[in-house]
């Protein structure tokens, strides 16, 4: 296959074919809807909006891959998909919703029509912004042209992920399992982004060679499964099967294994939260590993007791994807003149705890948390763009979206050169800012400036090391046609 640099027009990510049946669907469907559901006129508009906020970045992130394959590797189409649904299908809770689980939403904290309003519009915004600066910053991609999946030294790549990444994942696990007197620093978790990067290689390769390649990733599987549950969180058990879905799209990449992604993982949530809810239920805490153990023992064997089953019908699985609440508490705090200070407390996240012992401890989910619920055993997130409202207004919304959207489109730059030769040693990074892109409802310190870090230091050891035939984000496009011909002809992985 010719990989030298192709002329020809950038992707149309914004036609009228699809742009204008995601507007008229947007406000449609809660017109139809409102008269069974009662809604006034203010609630149908507010409905209409997040309806349309929905579809249109769910819609944008499906586009986004369908006319380029490989940006299913970059963070982008993931954080469109997460906003969609934490931001836009989340809120609509409140005019859609059973009535339990509203009333759960309301007890955190109560919000009004013009509060949605004024979430979603900071959250707009800052998507926006986020995608705008992105598609500019990675416009080099059009002259890129992604290749199929080969077995090209492949085995020895995987081999070395596992043998990175399992020791600092155990080591993880074990101490959050309490089975190990030791706190894990959070580098330990990203060097336990290896592991899933091996699962991914093995399952691309079972596609490929079947046999016993199968039974070596079922059984990779199985542990990575089994570990997530015993996490007691959804999210872990969420992204436990992430690496097969991106290991198939590796292996067969394109719209037809794109559908399959979010119908996997939404039944995997659903699952996922309902055995959550019964461990946390029945015995959250984990002191003991026997007491996770038979806790989750408990709920496959004896089932879903009266409790849980209550617990479902309160659509609890829609009130955890709804963050309208958490955000509408800080943008009071800073129209109030009680700004955050997680933006400062961020600066703090890449320095060592051993280089600096007395760094602030940087907890500000669960702080959060316990000012809404006066509890202290989880963490509330409220996403990037509302928590730069908090910090700083406006100027900090616009500012720190357009420097995340510059870090995005960086990043997707580099994991396409790199991919565009066959240098699978860029797939960790790949794997942690889609994991950032998932978290787009969480915090700027876990989910951009710690991610950023570890990629620089990262990034600087694979060029040192030779780990693959790097491109250098700057080359011309003709430089990058003829790179990409020379490493394919004689480099190995």
């Amino acid at each position: 296959m010719n990989l030298a640099t192709i002329d020809r027009p950038g992707p149309r990510y914004f036609q009228l074919s699809w742009v204008a049946p995601c507007l008229i669907a947007g406000f449609i469907v809660p017109v139809i809807l409102a008269e069974h559901f009662s809604l006034a006129f203010p609630e149908v508009t507010c409905a209409s909006l997040l309806a349309t906020f929905t579809v249109f970045f769910g819609v944008l992130a499906f586009k986004l891959v369908q006319q380029r394959s490989q940006l299913v590797w970059s963070p982008m189409p993931w954080l469109l998909m997460a906003t969609s649904v934490y931001f836009g299908f989340g809120p609509l809770l409140y005019f859609f919703g059973a009535k339990d689980a509203k009333d759960y939403c309301e007890a955190v904290w109560p919000v009004t029509l013009d509060d949605l309003y004024w979430v979603t519009l900071v959250n707009g915004i800052g998507v926006a912004l986020v995608f705008g600066v992105w598609w500019w910053r990675t416009r080099p991609m059009i002259h890129l042209q992604s290749i199929p999946f080969t077995h090209h030294g492949v085995v020895r790549t995987m081999a070395i992920f596992y043998v990175i990444g399992l020791p600092a994942r155990s080591i993880t696990l074990l101490s959050e399992f309490g089975l190990i007197n030791y706190t894990a620093p959070s580098f330990l978790g990203w060097f336990g982004n290896f592991s899933n990067m091996g699962l991914v290689l093995l399952t691309a390769t079972a596609f490929r060679r079947g046999g016993a390649w199968w039974s070596l990733c079922s059984a990779m599987l199985l542990l990575d499964v089994v570990a997530a549950l015993g996490t007691f969180g959804k999210m872990p058990i969420v992204l436990s099967v992430m690496p097969c879905l991106l290991g198939y799209m590796l292996y067969r990449p394109g719209v037809k294994s794109l559908l399959w992604v979010p119908i996997i993982l939404f039944f995997t949530y659903l699952a996922g939260n309902s055995y959550v809810t019964y461990c946390r239920a029945n015995g959250w805490g984990g002191d003991t590993m026997a007491t996770r153990i038979e806790t989750a023992k408990s709920y496959f064997t004896s089932g879903q007791d009266a409790k849980q089953k209550e617990y479902e019908q309160s659509q609890n699985w829609w009130s955890r994807l709804n963050y309208a609440n958490n955000q509408t508490f800080v943008m009071q705090d800073y129209k109030e003149g009680s700004p955050g200070n997680s933006f400062e407390l961020a600066l703090y996240a890449p320095i060592p705890r051993f280089l600096w012992p007395g760094k602030p401890i940087i907890e500000s989910g669960y702080e959060l948390y316990h000012r809404l619920t006066g509890g202290e055993t989880a963490s509330f997130g409220i996403g990037f763009f509302v928590e730069a409202y908090w910090n700083g207004g406006w100027l900090y919304v616009i500012l720190s979206s357009l420097v995340v959207g510059w870090i995005l489109g960086t990043i997707t730059l580099v994991i396409a050169k790199e991919q565009s030769i066959e240098n699978y040693w860029v797939l960790p990074i790949a794997l942690l800012w889609i994991k950032s892109g998932c978290g787009v409802s969480g915090w700027i310190h876990t989910e951009i400036v710690g991610p950023g870090v570890f990629t620089i230091i990262y990034i600087g050891l694979m060029r040192y090391f030779s780990l693959g035939k790097t491109i250098p984000l700057r080359k011309s496009r003709d430089q990058i046609g003829k790179g990409t011909l020379e490493s394919r002809t004689g480099a190995a992985v």
